[in-house]
């Protein structure tokens, strides 16, 4: 067998791509969406497991999947390894589709490596969650989108229609493939044999029907349940028009966020942008069409206030097009700049690197984000707090020490989590309603953990004694009040 560098280099570039996700899911405990995710897919029946999948405003099959997992282990590389996996092979799908694209190797490789070693799809890949299942996918159907073209029949239409299908089962933002799939193929009509034609009818009447049970079954339902303005308002402001925003600077402002959360600055941002700018002059304007839409269809949902369109991960789909686009504006640099090319390269590496901002990003710093933080936080709440104790927590915390103290018998409820012959009996409490307890009256417990440390300093630094506080690295925090043991 003949071994080429390319042969070699493939699977050497994925290996490490793997490795810097399964570092950061093996090192980091789970976060409370994780959580939220993982505990609705530990059912005890198939009935059981199907209704739960429908339980939160995402599609069900990553709650499938962990509900599986969950029979061999609750380890968290274990239970993270499936969006891991896609993270990792999401590079590869989206470099074949590039090189189906254009026909050249050099925009296939930009546009995986771009994919695959971009720090926050790095990080996004490592938790428990839909984003990188529904980027698979997505590269997965764009590759069969061309193969449409390629070699028409039905049988590549239905391959393309099942990998949407999957896409649309993992998160909504998949919604912005379609749209702009379905838009590069009626502009492609005319290219398609009739039998390819009646398959496309059949395969977007499927995914629509899909999308309207999805929405039926996920949102509609809860419509009245789920406070909206307050999360377009709280941590996802970011995602939706401010008050009084002019919708073109919201349009404007987003565009460049999009790739600001690729490339982790805005002024790498305004750099990918204008390379991106280059790509949709010299792609043929069906596939510009193919490239935009997705953008179009996103903004225009945030502006409707339906979904954001943002500096977040809800977007990250939108990352495929800009990685593809930014491959294909290399290789039309490079042909017209040949001797100065690797220059080229370092001078915009170099631009990247040096405006990178480590921002959250809605996310756990990776500081006190650290699974031993959390496990000694553990070993020293049951050394300290007696076995029946209520501890009183905020919903994150609820969701976290849950999942770490009852594993598969932690189930989430409206007001108290309280599951039966455990331990200890997890209270949600609000801390701007809580009142410090004088020195005399009965120990109380509290704890603290999530996406962020919400106890007021004035809890750890209580000048009313007696007050005992246990601080790990920020991943737990307890605070004891009343008459010392």
């Amino acid at each position: 067998m003949h071994f080429n560098r390319t042969t070699i280099a493939i699977p050497l570039v994925l290996l490490i791509g793997f490795t810097c996700r399964m570092f950061l899911a093996a090192t980091t405990y789970l976060n409370p969406d994780e959580v939220m995710h993982a505990s609705t897919g530990f059912q005890h029946s198939g009935l059981g497991l199907w209704k739960a999948a429908f339980q939160w405003h995402h599609p069900p099959l990553l709650v499938v999947l962990v509900g599986w997992m969950g029979n061999f282990s609750l380890a968290e590389w274990w239970l993270r390894l499936i969006p891991v996996l896609a993270g990792t092979f999401a590079s590869l799908f989206a470099g074949l589709w590039a090189h189906r694209l254009t026909g050249d190797r050099r925009a296939a490789w930009i546009c995986g490596c771009i994919i695959l070693f971009t720090p926050n799809l790095i990080l996004l890949s490592a938790q428990l969650r839909g984003y990188s299942l529904a980027l698979c996918f997505s590269a997965l159907a764009l590759w069969a989108l061309e193969g449409v073209f390629v070699n028409p029949g039905w049988r590549t239409v239905a391959q393309f229609t099942t990998f949407l299908f999957l896409a649309l089962l993992s998160e909504y933002n998949a919604a912005w493939l379609a749209a702009g799939s379905g838009v590069y193929v009626l502009l492609r009509w005319r290219d398609l044999p009739s039998t390819a034609r009646k398959a496309w009818v059949v395969g977007q009447l499927a995914c629509a029907s899909l999308c309207c049970f999805l929405l039926l079954a996920t949102i509609w339902g809860k419509i009245h349940e789920t406070n909206w303005e307050f999360m377009a308002t709280n941590y996802l402001s970011s995602g939706f028009p401010a008050v009084g925003q002019n919708w073109l600077s919201f349009s404007v402002v987003g565009l460049v966020k999009q790739f600001a959360y690729l490339f982790g600055s805005s002024v790498s941002a305004v750099l990918g942008l204008i390379l991106f700018a280059i790509a949709i002059v010299t792609l043929p304007w069906r596939t510009g069409a193919l490239f935009l839409v997705p953008f179009l269809g996103a903004n225009a949902a945030a502006l409707l206030r339906m979904f954001p369109y943002g500096r977040l991960r809800h977007s990250s789909i939108l990352a495929l097009f800009i990685a593809a686009g930014l491959g294909v504006a290399w290789v039309w640099l490079v042909r017209r700049i040949p001797r100065y090319h690797l220059a080229l390269a370092a001078v915009l590496a170099g631009v990247v690197a040096m405006n990178f901002e480590s921002d959250s990003l809605n996310n756990i710093p990776y500081s006190r984000h650290q699974l031993t933080s959390m496990n000694r936080g553990l070993a020293e709440m049951r050394r300290q707090i007696p076995a029946g104790t209520t501890i009183l927590v905020d919903q994150e915390t609820a969701y976290v020490l849950g999942f770490y103290l009852f594993g598969r018998n932690f189930r989430m409820q409206p007001q108290d989590v309280i599951p039966p012959t455990t331990p200890y009996s997890l209270q949600w409490h609000s801390w701007n309603q809580f009142q410090i307890p004088a020195p005399s009256s009965p120990p109380v417990w509290i704890a603290d953990s999530g996406f962020t440390i919400a106890l007021p300093d004035s809890f750890r630094t209580v000048r009313r004694e007696p007050a005992v506080s246990f601080n790990f690295d920020d991943a737990l925090v307890f605070v004891r009040f009343g008459p010392q043991p």
